[in-house]
């Protein structure tokens, strides 16, 4: 084998097994009696082979040898090109300050040089490599403005040798650097337009990367589908195990991480940086590993773990500084300061925008001041922030805009300007429902939800201050309409009261409309935080009767959970029920916080409210079509834990004439194939909920978790959903009036209502009950029939752990009580 051939063969072993290709250059570098010029490529492709190994400055020092061959054979341009390599290892390594004076050195020494022939082309060559890298320093070192010049005369060098592949790698970089500026219709131009280029150069990693920095622009410009889309056609086929093996993958990650930081999606997010953190760490990428922890902190955050958010950003904030990346370490410096205290949480807004000052990046100049005006606590101050915020670029970043306008909205109601207030408020609600409607789907849109939850209270308080309780009212439950598919909007056919509750900061309070139209507000004396500690202490009680041991003594426990009950009827309903009228049924609109409350059970020391009254909760105003089932779909999936299932889901098939899909039959696709021909559906298998991420909240099915986020694509227009799942009623809470979880995502799809376990449902009383709900179904509404159902299992299981647990979740089907039903049955022996 020839010296050349073996080189090549060194050189073919790169892709395959790095250390053997390591060893194959080690040898040629070493045989004197090959070619100098061969020694040095070898050296220099060794290089490669150690950094890919963690190893950067062994890389270094193999650079060096090859550039010392190359002087020794003569060749002064080959030498000067090894500087290129140099550059990217002290990038590598973070120490950009030093990777830009060897980039200038090499600029200004192919600017004094001059050659004929070969040699003329491989310097204009050089040249060109050597402003895109320098424009990359100049990146890292957060200089973007000088990052894009660089770039953009690299483009036209690589234009006039004709290296089409490099030019539009190096448009790629431009379109990155004027992300990073904030330009971002320029960056997507630039993006796209390279992408294009690189896949008709067959270079389809450099094309994926950019589909990936093209969907962070959509994503900064309000365009989130398109960012979805994006973002999974660019990762289409691609292996996260794969990607992790080089640097080029591991930084295509991060680009994905950062559109996730983008969407909000921080459980995604949290996942994915979490494997980034130790794979920049395992290959000493030191700059990534920074900007993978600002990710983390920002993602921990967002979940409620302040500690690990503070150190974590403390952590990305020291290593940046040590690396003299000052305009990265603001990103950290900002996610700091909205865990920090007001004082200490300023200095570190300061530091941050005197940083992207500097650099002249205009999110984060925009970020920095917005945060400032979120952060003080004075007026005069806050009044400083809000001025050198509206002076910004924030209105070219959706994320940012709606901020920019509350904290507007914020100082103009302390200047007691409360028209003016209004106008921002309500500005940045319209800015938030439009960035809503840019997304399919709530998994996406959650973020969106809990974001406007400081504007929407503002709004209702405003009014309120002002007297006019039902536009209070009407901003409230708009708000709440948003969440579903559609809004019935059937009238009554007869009178009704209804209860809309609402959070203003932490405490409560509640919109009461009475039959007649009265709307009245009426502040309550609980806060959020007293109502989380009452639902613990309800399911504890819950979780304690549950244990077969306890059963013999359900008459000994009962007057303990009826004492609960009784704290949370005087707290959420005593202080409303003398402004509705006596006997009439009523319609409750929580908020999140009450997600779990059993209103129907709540006590008054004589008697439940479902004994008073008939109760409806729902997410919104609006009534739906009157509902008389004719098909109904009963689904079950017993195993070893729950073998009861089968005998309740056969009963329940036999009573209603129903479609039975069991066990094995009951797949994700025979399933959505069989809900279109039925309009009550009818679900006993496990449930999960996911707190964390209540849309990743799933029913168990024969092969497998069916998510909240795939249940509402569903087709159910107008079907009754009955879920006899273990806990299928727990939901997340997101802004405090909104609730996410299996019933929401039912309700999203369209469904009428949802029967659903607001706690585990004893085995067989449960079976009783249901089966009882769906006689009642065929002659009264959906709640009329389960209050029917539940009186009568009151008297001979009087404990109210076995006959509250299913509710009916969705839009109010009201109609008369029909002589001789079941209800009036119960009522008469009462």
């Amino acid at each position: 084998m020839t010296p050349e051939e073996t080189l090549a063969a060194a050189t073919e072993l790169l892709r395959t097994d790095p250390v053997e290709a390591l060893s194959a250059f080690d040898a040629i570098v070493a045989n004197t009696e090959f070619d100098q010029s061969l020694r040095a490529d070898a050296s220099y492709a060794s290089a490669r082979c150690a950094l890919q190994s963690g190893n950067p400055t062994d890389a270094l020092h193999r650079i060096s040898v090859a550039r010392d061959l190359h002087r020794e054979a003569g060749q002064d341009l080959a030498a000067l090109r090894t500087d290129l390599g140099r550059i990217n290892v002290l990038d590598d390594l973070g120490r950009h300050v030093e990777a830009s004076m060897v980039g200038q050195h090499l600029i200004e020494a192919l600017e004094a040089s001059h050659s004929d022939g070969e040699d003329e082309e491989l310097r204009s060559w050089l040249y060109a490599a050597a402003l895109e890298n320098q424009g990359a320093s100049m990146g890292c070192l957060g200089h973007h403005d000088a990052a894009a010049r660089f770039l953009s005369q690299a483009a036209d060098a690589y234009l006039t040798v004709g290296a089409p592949a490099d030019q539009a790698r190096v448009e790629a970089n431009l379109g990155v650097e004027q992300l990073e500026l904030g330009r971002t219709d320029e960056a997507l131009s630039l993006l796209t337009a390279a992408r294009e280029k690189l896949e008709a150069e067959g270079e389809e990693d450099l094309a994926r990367r950019c589909a990936v920095y093209a969907a962070q622009a959509d994503a900064l410009a309000g365009r989130y589908q398109r960012a979805l889309d994006g973002l999974s056609g660019a990762h289409a086929g691609s292996n996260i195990d794969e990607a992790l093996q080089d640097i080029d993958g591991i930084r295509l990650l991060i680009a994905r991480a950062e559109v996730l930081s983008v969407l909000h999606l921080w459980p995604e997010l949290d996942e994915l940086a979490r494997t980034l953190e130790k794979a920049t760490d395992d290959a000493k990428m030191h700059r990534d590993l920074a900007q993978v922890r600002v990710l983390l902190a920002r993602a921990a955050y967002r979940q409620g773990q302040r500690d690990e958010a503070g150190s974590t950003a403390r952590a990305a904030i020291t290593s940046l500084d040590e690396l003299k990346l000052p305009a990265r370490a603001a990103r950290a410096r900002l996610a700091l300061a909205e865990i920090l205290p007001e004082p200490e949480a300023i200095v570190e807004v300061k530091a941050a925008l005197e940083a992207f000052d500097q650099s002249g990046e205009a999110w984060g100049i925009a970020a920095a001041t917005i945060l400032g005006a979120e952060i003080v606590d004075d007026d005069p101050r806050r009044e400083q922030w809000a001025y050198a915020a509206a002076a910004t670029e924030a209105a070219a970043f959706p994320e940012l805009a709606w901020r920019l306008d509350t904290v507007t909205g914020h100082l103009a109601r302390r200047n007691e300007e409360p028209a003016e207030a209004a106008k921002y408020y309500a500005s940045a609600l319209s800015q938030l429902r439009e960035l809503r409607t840019r997304i399919e789907g709530d998994l996406h849109r959650l973020p969106f939800m809990s974001d406007r939850r400081s504007p929407l209270e503002s709004l209702v308080t405003l009014a309120i201050e002002s007297d006019q309780i039902e536009l209070a009212r009407a901003i409230s439950a708009e708000e709440r309409s948003w969440m579903l598919r559609s809004s019935p909007s059937t009238a009554p056919t007869f009178p009704t009261g209804t209860v809309l509750y609402q959070s203003l900061g932490e405490q409560l309070s509640a919109f009461v409309t009475t039959a007649s139209g009265k709307t009245s507000f009426v502040p309550l004396e609980v806060t959020t935080d007293e109502l989380a500690s009452a639902r613990r202490r309800l399911q504890s009680q819950w979780r304690r009767i549950a244990d077969p041991r306890m059963r013999v003594h359900l008459d000994q426990l009962r007057p303990a959970a009826e004492q609960l009950l009784q704290d949370l009827y005087l707290r959420l309903f005593a202080p409303i029920e003398a402004l509705l009228e006596p006997e009439l049924p009523v319609i409750i609109i929580p908020v999140g916080s009450m997600s779990g409350i059993p209103f129907q059970a709540l006590h008054d020391g004589l008697s439940y409210l479902i004994e008073r009254r008939e109760v409806h909760v729902a997410p919104s105003d609006g009534l739906a079509s009157p509902h008389r089932p004719n098909s109904t779909l009963v689904v079950g999936v017993p195993d070893s834990v729950a073998p009861e299932i089968e005998r309740e889901v056969r009963q329940i098939a036999d009573s209603t004439m129903g479609t039975l899909l069991l066990s094995e039959a009951a797949t994700k696709q025979s399933f959505a194939d069989a809900i279109v021909d039925h309009d009550v559906v009818h679900i006993a298998c496990h449930a999960r909920f996911r707190p964390e991420n209540p849309l990743m909240s799933a029913l168990h099915l024969a092969d497998g978790w069916l998510s909240a986020d795939e249940i509402q694509h569903l087709p159910l227009d107008d079907k009754l959903i009955v879920l006899a799942s273990c806990s299928s009623g727990l939901q997340g809470s997101v802004g405090e009036d909104e609730t996410l979880g299996l019933p929401r995502a039912f309700l999203n799809a369209g469904a009428s209502a949802v029967v659903m376990n607001l706690w585990p449902a004893d085995d067989l009383v449960s079976v009783g009950l249901m089966t009882r709900f769906h006689t009642n179904l065929k002659a009264l509404p959906p709640n009329q029939a389960l209050r029917a159902a539940q009186l009568e299992m009151m008297y001979t299981h009087p404990h109210p752990l076995l006959w509250a647990a299913p509710v009916v979740f969705g839009h109010a089907d009201l109609l008369p009580a029909m002589k001789g039903t079941p209800h009036e049955a119960s009522s008469a022996q009462r």
